[in-house]
C-alpha cells in the first residue's frame, strides 16, 4: 500500500488512540520503521490530538476537584501570596478522556463506512442475482419453446417437405413441416439470403394447381428458427417467392426462390 493511500485510510489517526487490534499495531509500527513521512505524518495527529484535547478540557466543578485530588494525593504547590494547586495532572486526564471520546468517534467513522461499504457489496449482489433470476427465466422459456417445437416436428403426423432452389443451383433451402391432422403449417429457415429493401419473403401453399398465400416472413436472428405459418388442409406442392412487404395476393413468377413438391 502506497504512503498516501496509507494516510487517507486512518489507520495512522487509530494507531494514535491506541485503538488499533495488536496485528494492525504491528503492521503500523512497521510502516512507520521504513518511513520518515509516515512518522512526520504521525507527530502531526498526535501533536493535533493533544492541541484539542487541551483546549477543550473543561474545569469539573470544585467538589469533584477535590475528591479527585484527595484520591490521587496530589499535593498542593504553595506561593508567597497563595496557595495555589497543581492542576496539570487533572487537566492531563480530562485530556486523555476527550482523546478517547475523538478515537471512538474515529472508530465509529471507520465502522459506519465499512457498513456502508458492505450495504454496497450486498446491493451490488442483489443486482446481480437479479439479471441472473431474468436469465435464468429467459433460458426456461427458450427450453420450453424449443421442447414444444421439437415435439411438434417429431409427430408422426407432421409431413416434412424440403425446399429447394427453384433453379437448381443456389443453395437456399428451408424446411416445411406440415401436420396433416392438425392442418398447422410450421417453416424453418435453413439458408436464404436478405431479401431486399422495402421486400419481404411470401409463403404460398400450391392447392389443386392454384398458389395460395401461407403468410410473409422475415429471416430470424437464429440460424435455425420455427416460424408458424397459415394452416392448410391439402397442398400438393410449398413455394417462396420474393414480393413487397406486406406480400401480394399472386405470386411474382420471376422471384420464385424456392419451392418443394408434398
Amino acid at each position: 500500500m502506497k504512503v498516501d493511500q496509507i494516510i487517507e485510510s486512518g489507520i495512522l489517526e487509530t494507531y494514535a488512540l491506541g485503538l488499533c487490534s495488536a496485528m494492525e499495531q504491528r503492521e503500523v509500527e512497521s510502516m512507520l520503521a521504513s518511513s520518515p513521512e509516515l512518522r512526520a505524518e504521525l507527530a502531526i495527529i498526535e501533536a493535533g490530538l493533544e492541541n484539542w484535547a487541551m483546549e477543550n478540557a473543561v474545569a469539573p466543578p470544585p467538589q469533584v476537584k477535590e475528591n479527585l485530588l484527595q484520591t490521587l494525593n496530589f499535593e498542593a504547590s504553595e506561593t508567597s501570596a497563595t496557595k495555589v494547586i497543581n492542576l496539570r495532572p487533572y487537566k492531563v486526564l480530562v485530556a486523555a478522556s476527550v482523546t478517547a471520546l475523538v478515537g471512538s468517534l474515529i472508530f465509529n467513522g471507520v465502522i459506519w463506512n465499512k457498513l456502508q461499504n458492505a450495504q454496497s457489496t450486498i446491493a451490488e449482489l442483489n443486482d446481480r442475482n437479479s439479471v441472473m433470476a431474468e436469465d435464468l427465466g429467459v433460458s426456461r422459456t427458450n427450453y420450453s419453446t424449443a421442447k414444444e417445437e421439437l415435439a411438434f416436428i417429431t409427430n408422426a403426423d407432421v409431413k416434412v417437405v424440403e425446399l429447394l432452389s427453384a433453379n437448381n443451383q443456389g443453395s437456399e433451402r428451408a424446411t416445411i413441416y406440415w401436420n396433416r391432422k392438425s392442418d398447422e403449417v410450421v417453416l424453418a429457415i435453413n439458408s436464404l439470403p436478405k431479401p431486399p429493401e422495402k421486400k419481404q419473403y411470401q409463403l404460398w401453399a400450391i392447392v389443386d394447381g392454384v398458389p395460395v398465400d401461407a403468410g410473409v416472413f422475415d429471416i430470424p436472428e437464429e440460424s435455425i428458427s420455427l416460424q408458424k405459418m397459415k394452416s392448410f388442409k391439402n397442398a400438393q406442392a410449398f413455394a417462396v417467392t420474393i414480393e413487397n412487404v406486406g406480400g401480394s395476393p399472386t405470386p411474382s413468377l420471376e422471384t420464385l426462390t424456392i419451392i418443394g413438391n408434398v
